[in-house]
C-alpha cells in the first residue's frame, strides 16, 4: 500500500510540511530501537535488524498496544529520550517538515520514576540538535489511568508551560474510559493557557467525539474517523472549524478503517472540514509523512489545489503563535504554487 520512500516522487519529498500528531515514543527509527535492544538486552533473540522488523507485524489494536509497551521497555534513561528525540528531529528535517508538535506520554514515565521536567529537558535537548526544525510539545494524558492520577500528573506539567509544552492531549482506550472523567484536568489545562486535544472517534463512535467536545472543550480532535457517521457532527466541525488530526495509514494498520479507500479523508475534504495530515506512530507502521502524502494523493486522486489546501490547512491547525503561523502560510503558499505545478507536469496532469 505504501510506496517505498526511495520511490516516492521527488516533488512530494520537497513539499513543505508540518506534523502535529506524532507520538515521540512511536516515531523514532527502528534502527535506533535496534541500538537500544542491543544496549539493554531482551529475552527474545534478535540476530539482526531485519529480524527485529519482523516483530512489527500485528493483527489488531490489542497487538499494537502489546508491541507499544514492549518497545517502551527499552527507554530507561533520560539519555535514551535525548537519543530518540534527536533521531526523530533529523528524520523530520529530511522530510522537509518545517514545524512539528510532538506528543509524549509523561504519565507512564512518571510511574517509572522519571521527573517530567527533566524528561522534557532531555527531549528538547535531542530536538535542539536540529535547530532548523521548530518544535513544540503536547503532553498526552492516558485514559486508562485514574483521573486523580492524571490530575496529579498535570499539577507537575503546568510548571512547564514556558518550556515548549503548549498542549495537553488525551489518549488511551476511548471506548472504555469516557472523556467526561477527565473534565477537571482539562478545565485546569485551559485555565493555565494550554491548548487541548483528545483522541476521539478512532476506536469508538461519533458520540465519543461529541463527548470530548462538550465535556473537555477541546480545540482539536485526534483521528475523528467516525465523525463520518454523523452528519450533524460533520456540520458542527465545519461550522466551528475544529481541526481533525488525521492519520490515515495508522487507521488502516490498527483496524480503525478496513482499507485506505474506506478512510473518510475524501468525505472530510468535500465537506469543508479543517484537517491535517500526520503519521501518528511511524516506527510502529513503517511509514513516514512523505509516504502518507504520496498515499493519499494516489488513493483519493487529489488535485494540485487539494494538496495545496491540505498542507495549508495543516498549518492552520497548528498551535504556533499567530505571527509564525502567518509567516508559514505565506512561505508555504509561495513554494507550493511552484512545486505542485512541476509535480503535476511530471505526472502529465493538468
Amino acid at each position: 500500500m505504501l510506496t517505498p520512500v526511495e520511490d516516492v516522487p521527488e516533488w512530494i519529498k520537497r513539499l513543505p510540511k508540518v506534523e502535529i500528531h506524532c507520538h515521540l515514543e512511536g516515531a523514532f527509527p527502528i534502527a535506533v530501537l535496534w541500538e537500544l535492544v542491543q544496549k539493554y538486552g531482551t529475552d527474545e533473540k534478535f540476530s539482526s535488524l531485519n529480524q527485529l522488523k519482523q516483530k512489527f507485524i500485528y493483527q489488531n489494536f490489542d497487538d499494537f498496544i502489546t508491541l507499544w509497551l514492549w518497545k517502551n521497555s527499552f527507554l530507561r534513561s533520560y539519555e535514551d529520550f535525548t537519543l530518540i528525540a534527536s533521531e526523530v528531529a533529523k528524520d523530520l528535517k529530511k522530510q522537509n517538515v518545517h514545524y512539528a508538535e510532538i506528543f509524549f506520554s509523561p504519565s507512564s514515565w512518571i510511574r517509572r520514576g522519571f521527573s517530567p521536567g527533566r524528561l522534557l529537558e532531555a527531549i528538547r535537548s535531542g530536538f535542539n540538535q536540529t535547530p532548523e526544525l521548530k518544535v513544540n510539545f503536547v503532553a498526552d494524558l492516558i485514559r486508562n489511568f485514574e483521573p486523580e492520577h492524571e490530575l496529579m500528573v498535570f499539577e507537575q506539567l503546568k510548571e512547564l508551560r514556558n518550556d515548549g509544552l503548549i498542549g495537553i492531549g488525551l489518549g488511551g482506550a476511548e471506548s472504555l474510559y469516557p472523556a467526561r472523567l477527565f473534565s477537571r484536568v482539562f478545565d485546569l489545562a485551559s485555565q493555565h493557557g494550554f491548548k487541548t486535544t483528545a483522541h476521539a472517534g478512532e476506536n469508538a463512535g461519533p458520540q465519543s467525539i461529541w463527548e470530548s467536545l462538550k465535556t473537555l472543550s477541546i480545540q482539536r480532535i485526534g483521528h475523528g474517523v467516525t465523525a463520518q457517521q454523523d452528519p450533524a457532527l460533520i456540520a458542527y466541525l465545519k461550522n466551528k472549524q475544529i481541526p481533525l488530526e488525521l492519520c490515515p495509514y495508522s487507521n488502516v494498520c490498527t483496524g480503525a478503517v478496513p482499507t485506505i479507500k474506506a478512510h473518510p479523508l475524501r468525505t472530510f475534504l468535500d465537506a469543508g472540514l479543517l484537517i491535517s495530515l500526520n503519521t501518528d506512530d511511524p516506527l510502529m507502521f513503517g511509514s513516514s509523512l512523505i509516504q502518507e502524502y504520496d498515499l493519499v494523493i494516489r488513493q483519493f486522486n487529489l488535485t494540485a489545489e487539494e494538496v495545496k489546501n491540505l498542507i495549508l490547512s495543516s498549518v492552520k491547525a497548528t498551535w504556533t503563535d499567530k505571527e509564525e503561523k502567518n509567516t508559514m502560510l505565506a512561505t508555504f503558499t509561495r513554494i507550493l504554487t511552484a512545486q505542485l505545478k512541476r509535480g503535476w507536469d511530471e505526472m502529465g496532469k493538468t
